[in-house]
């Protein structure tokens, strides 16, 4: 599920990249956040860092897990903030 996310959260930003082909040669900081639960954190990071890592490299984004302090007051207590960023040229 955590997994799927993601990959829909990088689809968007290529979207968004194929739309910015008319632009000038300024790259474009583009981010997006999203709450994944706890329990699923081991699933998103994988061993020793490694599937995260993996994403990192294939998708030119940069993937991390935020501070707890960084997760919105609306959220569960079970909660953490996922931040996938990436420069589009």
């Amino acid at each position: 599920m955590v997994e799927n996310a993601v990959l829909r959260i990088f689809d968007r930003m290529q979207v968004v990249e194929s739309n910015m082909h008319s632009r000038p040669n300024n790259p474009l900081h583009c981010s997006a956040r999203v709450l994944i639960l706890k329990g699923q954190f081991g699933y998103l990071v994988g061993p020793g860092g490694s599937l995260i890592k993996h994403m990192n490299n294939t998708t030119r984004t940069k993937m991390k897990i935020l501070e707890e302090t960084a997760v919105p007051a609306c959220a569960s207590q079970y909660e953490l903030v996922l931040q996938a960023s990436t420069f589009l040229e």
